[in-house]
């Protein structure tokens, strides 16, 4: 066993420090800095307002163009959210709107930024970019609502991509 599991070699006092073991450290804290993304499905712990329904494989279809999808995004304390990307089907001639929400401590809602989806009727990806918010703290809490344009949109996964920035 090796780091991050257990230690590479036990130490003594006034011991030198292997070289093998001054990497393994190293390679572990740039690693800790790197983006992670995590795929999460629309039925994980979503709120659907409205009459839309989970379906196969967790996926998500509106039963009218009021309907809206709420999906908690699992951000852990001194992560940063550096990407969200929405796999959707929109139903036709009216775009679907997915919005980054942060949720504050006194119970407040944050609109952090928007996107659209095209109205072509095809399978697509909406991405939100550009973010550099410190997200992880442990006063908020962060969700990705995506709001339906007409019956039969349909949104079949979200991928969170964070990284942890090395000021941290």
């Amino acid at each position: 066993m090796t780091l991050p599991i257990s230690r590479n070699t036990t130490y003594a006092p006034g011991s030198q420090v292997r070289s093998a073991d001054l990497n393994a450290i190293q390679d572990q804290i740039v690693a800790l800095t790197q983006p992670h993304r995590r795929h999460i499905p629309p039925c994980s712990g979503a709120n659907s307002i409205g009459s839309g329904i989970f379906g196969n494989a967790g996926a998500w279809q509106s039963a009218a163009g009021t309907d809206l999808l709420t999906v908690p995004l699992m951000v852990n304390e001194g992560e940063r959210i550096t990407r969200v990307d929405v796999r959707l089907n929109p139903n036709g001639a009216t775009a679907m709107t997915c919005t980054l929400r942060r949720h504050n401590e006194d119970g407040s809602t944050t609109n952090v930024t928007s996107q659209n989806s095209d109205t072509s009727g095809n399978l697509q990806t909406v991405s939100i970019t550009g973010l550099s918010e410190l997200a992880g703290t442990a006063i908020n809490h962060w969700t990705i609502d995506i709001d339906a344009g007409q019956a039969l949109d349909l949104v079949n996964s979200i991928l969170l991509t964070v990284d942890r920035p090395a000021a941290l």
